[in-house]
């Protein structure tokens, strides 16, 4: 057995306490603490960013559950407010708005009433009963009988005559509805064919029937109240004197000369005829074209395609052998039916 040198051992144990810890150390181990990871103030100034952003987040969250679980309850409250207030802006109600439009639309009826009436129409929806003067009875007749039934239905019925009248005003006078409604109802009122008023109305009209067609719960007399406004509006559109031009002849011969022997063969003529709104009916006129689509008796809207310009051209009026010049020089006529 072999002797041990108790000074050796000592040498060679490892020292379990080298030196006192300091205060850093003695922090650093008592912030270690779950599962050996160290939890430092920096940790814990994260985590509290954390719970903040996510409390950020859980508000609207919570927001839009109650919003989505009493959207019917809310809805009908809301619809009883006649002005909204959120985040500073007013918001018109559908009630403020209807009222608005029959604000303005009083302001039409005034003028109606220097209007000869070529038809009386009585007619009722609920407890409303008016009598109307209109040139088209038999449109607003129909379109308040549907309303009789649903007044949803005769606000659609009656917004797409709106704007199926305006889209005529626009045809008639040469400046076709192309993209916006509004840029066309500006090129109207510069025109004079559409009053400052007129146009204040369409555009209330159009939102109330957006508010109303696309809202929940709208009380009926609100709607009902939209439709007699509605009404006064298409009756103002209606009596705007308009001149249409009626297809006569669908195709007729050009010539290159005065007698009439060199025909043209690249292009052909329409025969047109204007109707005044005075019920005066002008001499029929032709008009160079390339097209094919016109039918005789069918109004045409009054378009021209300025990038082709024909010649002086001459031709036989109809039962005539007589050559008679048809135009000096013109722009290519294009017109659409619509009618």
């Amino acid at each position: 057995m072999s002797d041990t040198n108790p000074a050796s051992t000592a040498q060679a144990a490892p020292a379990i306490i080298s030196k006192p810890l300091d205060a850093s150390a003695t922090t650093q181990a008592a912030s270690t603490s779950w599962l050996g990871y160290y939890i430092t103030p920096e940790h814990i100034k994260h985590s509290a960013e954390l719970v903040s952003a996510f409390a950020a987040l859980l508000w609207p969250a919570i927001l839009l559950y109650i919003v989505l679980r009493y959207r019917e309850q809310i809805g009908a409250v809301l619809s009883k407010l006649k002005k909204l207030k959120i985040f500073g802006h007013e918001l018109e109600t559908v009630e403020e708005k209807v009222n608005e439009l029959a604000e303005s639309a009083s302001n039409l009826e005034e003028k109606l009433e220097s209007v000869e009436s070529s038809v009386d129409v009585s007619y009722s929806i609920g407890e409303a009963e008016k009598s109307v003067v209109s040139e088209d009875a038999e449109t607003i007749r129909n379109i308040l009988s549907e309303a009789a039934r649903s007044p949803k239905l005769g606000l659609i019925l009656l917004a797409t005559e709106i704007e199926r009248r305006l889209h005529i005003i626009t045809l008639c006078s040469g400046w076709p509805l192309r993209g916006q409604l509004k840029d066309a109802l500006a090129t109207l009122h510069g025109m004079g064919l559409l009053s400052t008023s007129v146009i204040n109305s369409v555009d209330i009209f159009r939102e109330v029937r957006n508010k109303i067609i696309h809202g929940r719960n709208v009380d009926r007399e609100l709607t009902v109240a939209a439709i007699d406004s509605g009404v006064t509006l298409l009756r103002a559109l209606q009596t705007i004197p308009l001149s249409r031009s009626r297809v006569v002849e669908t195709r007729v011969d050009l010539f290159a000369d005065e007698q009439c022997s060199q025909m043209r063969m690249d292009f052909h003529g329409v025969m047109l005829q204007e109707e005044r709104a005075t019920g005066e009916r002008s001499q029929p006129r032709v008009y160079p074209t390339t097209k094919a689509h016109f039918q005789a008796g069918k109004v045409v809207s009054w378009e021209w395609n300025m990038d082709k310009v024909f010649d002086k051209s001459w031709y036989k009026p109809p039962g005539s052998q007589t050559c008679t010049i048809a135009f000096d020089s013109s722009a290519e006529f294009v017109g659409e039916h619509f009618d």
